[in-house]
């Protein structure tokens, strides 16, 4: 029994067909991990959009919160600046004329003098004529707003 070319041929031949389907084989399996692998990191990047989109959002609340707050603090402040001026002419002489002075003097204005010592037109530019050194030029020359 003698082994011809063409048998060894034949045997390279299927040795090479066997050895290319495993090597197939082979490329069907890394290819389907890789496809896992892909379909995971696909999964990951959509849950880290999710959470930038949650982020995002909550910086854009937070900073509208921290805007109504300054808005907020501001309000106190001036609310605080008029309590303390309705406080000093509180402390002050019980005279509605000794207050609108001090008011004049402060620099506010006539229709806030006159709400404020329940004082007329006439008395408040009296007050502002005499003691207002200038301040009353600045404003709306007697006429409330």
């Amino acid at each position: 029994m003698f082994i011809t070319t063409a048998d060894i041929l034949s045997l390279l031949a299927a040795g090479i067909a066997l050895l290319a389907l495993l090597a197939l084989m082979q490329l069907r399996r890394r290819l389907a991990q890789m496809q896992l692998v892909m379909e995971q990191q696909t999964q990951t990047l959509l849950a880290i959009q999710g959470g930038v989109k949650v982020l995002s959002g909550e910086a854009v609340t937070h900073r509208e919160d921290l805007a109504g707050v300054r808005r907020a603090v501001e309000r106190l402040g001036e609310l605080n600046q008029q309590t303390r001026m309705e406080m000093r002419l509180r402390d002050a002489d019980g005279s509605p004329y000794t207050q609108a002075i001090q008011l004049i003097r402060h620099g506010q204005p006539r229709a806030e003098v006159r709400k404020l010592c329940s004082l007329t037109e006439s008395e408040v530019d009296l007050l502002f004529n005499l003691h207002g050194q200038g301040i009353a030029l600045g404003q709306n020359n007697g006429q409330d707003d």
